[in-house]
């Protein structure tokens, strides 16, 4: 009945996206069960929930500490960056920018938050943190669209207008058709010739 009852909270702390760990504390064998202990924190925990899984490790006699697998690693990462999203999408920059922050604290990896910082920070102003986001993304997908349109825009209001107009054709090379950056591409020429007759 107790397998039951833990079964259950897990199952449902997973469909409330509730960060969980389990530490495995007894292997199988000799007829007897894999025992394991799991540990469920609050859904923005995720952090203090590592360390409280560290310290139980450590305290059933662990001798080397793990860190979390990749599965956990990647849920971690991927609640971070949803409540980025969630916060972004109420217009709360600077909240979204700390979250997608933590989500590539765990995961430097994830594409996805390097460019949803990137248009934070442009949302924001800060056209050399959307710089660097987006030049971050990009060597991880050298063809991320997204990341080179806001890079393009990020270079624009800096005035690097040869840069901004690289990086809107590279836009062009990858999609033909893309509006924004056959728009940005004239006005980015036309801004050039403004600064050379200057």
């Amino acid at each position: 009945e107790i397998d039951n009852a833990n079964r259950a909270l897990l199952s449902i702390a997973s469909m409330c996206g509730c960060p969980q760990v389990t530490i495995p504390v007894q292997q199988a064998g000799g007829g007897k069960p894999p025992l394991s202990v799991s540990i469920v924190g609050a859904p923005s925990d995720d952090l203090l929930l590592l360390d409280l899984a560290a310290l139980v490790e450590t305290k059933l006699g662990e001798k080397e500490s793990r860190g979390p697998n990749m599965a956990t690693t990647a849920s971690l990462a991927e609640s971070a960056k949803e409540r980025g999203n969630a916060a972004f999408a109420q217009a709360k920059y600077e909240e979204a920018v700390e979250h997608y922050t933590e989500a590539l604290n765990v995961d430097a990896k994830l594409l996805s938050a390097w460019n949803n910082r990137a248009m934070c920070n442009l949302k924001l102003g800060n056209f050399a943190g959307t710089e660097e986001d987006c030049t971050a993304a990009l060597a991880l997908d050298s063809r991320n669209v997204k990341a080179l349109l806001r890079r393009g825009t990020a270079y624009a209001f800096q005035q690097s207008f040869d840069k901004a107009l690289t990086d809107f054709q590279a836009v062009l090379s990858l999609e033909p058709n893309n509006k924004a950056a056959l728009v940005e591409i004239k006005r980015m020429r036309a801004m050039a010739a403004i600064e050379q007759s200057q």
